[in-house]
């Protein structure tokens, strides 16, 4: 089970040169380099725990085939899976987590990998390992091209999430992520419609159905989400919800040529915008139709997106047939503003009710804190939004959570083959709302931080409509809850007419329709 190479070009534990092994149920660890190092041949590992060696858990480079499944791929230096193939590749069923270097999965070449049913969590990387659009920040969780990618469970990775080219990306759960500079999901696929070659033979990609979910951007990341290509890549039914920021301007959607973003719920995140356009001016209209933006009223989902209206060097995003609810095809958001008690050998909880017309009911599950998920406890609530867990131990700490899930969920949805909930992964239960509890409240001490800087229409000096963009932008150790408006000066009490109560939360980042007093001259807008 112990390595003994000399160094990382000295190959690995196991060094395989054009051969074809079948490795099951073994152990291989604690190598000097990497655990399993192949050159060409065909590769098959399955039940195998691959874990702690100093480079990569698996090199594979030039073969034939790559078969990785039911395996234990954990805390390798330099990364999780690495493969760059001629023929076909298969990843599924496995746990691929705390892996540093290059991340997760790492893959490319020949007709592509099936991708599929793995937990890539906790993978950590903090050096710049890509320089192709969206990928610098750090190893991904999951790279890859010419694949299929489904089913996966992708959560609490630093560097980010799923990187595609010219694949598909079906029934993702990515949740938890951090990116520094580069962005959680980016999908690619280059349009050739300009150019058409002789004899080629278009082909689509679909970014369906994912879960896009509590993830943080930091440093100079700008987006959580970038589809970049034609209108054969389309990016529908997905879930983009509940994601967070420390820069001024972020944007939740960022897109770049002409694919189709139809049918998505884009709401509750802390970004700029929701939706943000690269195309230039003069370009066709993005067409975005048929999206949730988490309102009805046209003026705030205007508000949501930065196009032609916003910057005249860009271009049009066509947002008409917006949904006026959420589109229960897509899955199901995670609930929000859960509230925990620690009461001794209780722990209460109470959260609020789910949007979408669809909800059948909520479950609770808690474990100890250094579990968490998969958690060992889970009851079914019913459609209630509090719920009290009894039989606590006073003395342990606990780690709980909230789901909700929607007419279409079914026990037997689920396979338990696979080491992933596939009501989950299909979207017909959520992903975890989760906390700690404390048994001692968090004082409520200090008044809202106001961060909003040159926020009127971004900063410009002038316009010529009496009708303005505001961008709010406030954080508060327990939560800010409304914001008030006006061209006067005097501070409102809290029992003025006015306010506008928002979601509580941390950090608080929207943009907000104004219209300014009629007449020509200087305007001050106090927040």
């Amino acid at each position: 089970e112990v390595g003994t190479g000399d160094s990382i070009g000295a190959g690995g534990l196991v060094y395989l040169d054009n051969s074809s092994p079948y490795i099951n149920q073994s152990v291989i660890r604690k190598s000097a380099t990497s655990g399993v190092y192949a050159l060409a041949g065909n590769v098959v590992v399955k039940g195998s725990d691959i874990s702690d060696n100093a480079n990569l858990g698996i090199y594979h480079q030039s073969g034939s085939k790559l078969s990785v499944t039911d395996s234990q791929i954990t805390n390798n230096s330099g990364g999780g899976i690495s493969a760059t193939i001629n023929g076909t590749g298969k990843i599924t069923n496995n746990v691929v987590s705390r892996n540093g270097g290059i991340g997760g999965i790492n893959t490319g070449g020949g007709q592509g990998f099936v991708i599929s049913y793995n937990v890539v969590s906790f993978n950590n990387s903090s050096s710049l390992y890509y320089n192709a659009p969206g990928m610098n920040g750090g190893g991904w969780a999951i790279v890859a091209s010419s694949s299929v990618i489904n089913d996966n469970i992708v959560v609490n990775n630093n560097g980010g999430g799923i990187y595609s080219t010219a694949g598909s990306v079906i029934n993702n759960i990515i949740s938890g992520n951090s990116s520094y500079n580069g962005k959680i999901l980016y999908a690619y696929l280059m349009d050739y419609s300009g150019y058409p070659m002789p004899g080629y033979v278009p082909i689509s990609a679909t970014v369906e159905n994912n879960t896009i979910v509590n993830n943080r951007l930091t440093g100079g990341s700008t987006s959580v989400v970038h589809i970049n290509g034609g209108s054969l890549l389309q990016f529908q039914d997905n879930t983009i919800s509940q994601n967070k920021m420390t820069l001024l301007q972020t944007n939740s959607l960022e897109m770049s040529g002409h694919p189709q973003i139809l049918n998505n719920n884009l709401f509750n995140n802390g970004q700029n915008y929701e939706a943000y356009t690269t195309n230039g001016s003069g370009t066709s209209p993005v067409n975005m139709t048929g999206n949730w933006w988490g309102t009805s009223v046209e003026s705030e989902i205007q508000a949501k997106i930065y196009d032609w209206s916003d910057d005249g060097t860009k271009g049009i995003v066509d947002y008409a047939s917006y949904r006026t609810a959420p589109n229960t095809n897509a899955p199901i958001s995670p609930p929000t503003d859960l509230v925990t008690t620690f009461g001794g050998s209780t722990i209460s909880l109470s959260w609020d009710a789910n949007p979408e017309s669809d909800v059948a009911g909520y479950k609770i599950y808690w474990d100890s804190e250094e579990s968490g998920y998969p958690y060992g406890n889970m009851v079914d609530v019913g459609n209630v939004t509090s719920y009290t867990i009894t039989g606590i131990d006073p003395d342990q700490n606990y780690r709980v959570a909230v789901t909700v899930y929607d007419t279409a969920f079914s026990p037997v949805n689920d396979d338990l083959a696979t080491i992933v909930n596939e009501n989950q992964t299909n979207g017909n239960e959520s992903w975890f709302a989760e906390k700690t509890p404390s048994a001692i409240p968090v004082p409520d001490t200090a008044v809202p931080t106001n961060k909003s800087t040159n926020f009127i229409n971004n900063g410009i000096s002038t316009t010529v409509s009496p009708t303005v963009t505001l961008t709010l932008f406030a954080t508060d150790n327990i939560g800010v809850t409304g914001y008030y408006l006006s061209e006067s000066s005097a501070v409102p009490t809290t029992s003025d007419a006015g306010w506008m109560a928002i979601t509580p939360g941390e950090n608080f980042f929207q943009n907000v329709p104004f219209t300014l007093n009629s007449g020509d001259g200087p305007k001050t807008v106090y927040i």
